[in-house]
């Protein structure tokens, strides 16, 4: 790709303009768990600031380790609910359609 044509050097153009842009969103659910996220990991960096010693450490270590994979967990079979719910909603459509 051209350096010109790096998409941090491109007019700005609206999310609904661009081809398949309408359908392709963050679901607000998907954004709740986001935050919720964002707040545990503060939460437990906050456990850290407390607890400067290796039992504090590897507590922190476990915890983070365990909250990322609930989150990659969640995240992927949200991702896959939300697309099947929306394919399968847009077939019945169809199908009542004819």
């Amino acid at each position: 790709m051209p350096f010109k044509d790096f998409p941090i050097w491109t007019r700005p153009r609206h999310h609904l303009d661009i081809e398949g842009g309408a359908g392709n969103h963050a679901p607000w659910v998907e954004l709740f768990y986001d935050l919720v996220h964002v707040v545990t990991i503060f939460l437990l960096g906050n456990y850290l600031s407390h607890h400067l010693d290796w039992a504090g450490f590897w507590t922190y270590t476990f915890i983070f380790i365990a909250i990322f994979f609930a989150r990659t967990d969640t995240r992927r079979e949200g991702q896959w609910h939300v697309s099947n719910v929306r394919n399968l909603l847009k077939r019945v459509n169809e199908g009542l359609r004819t």
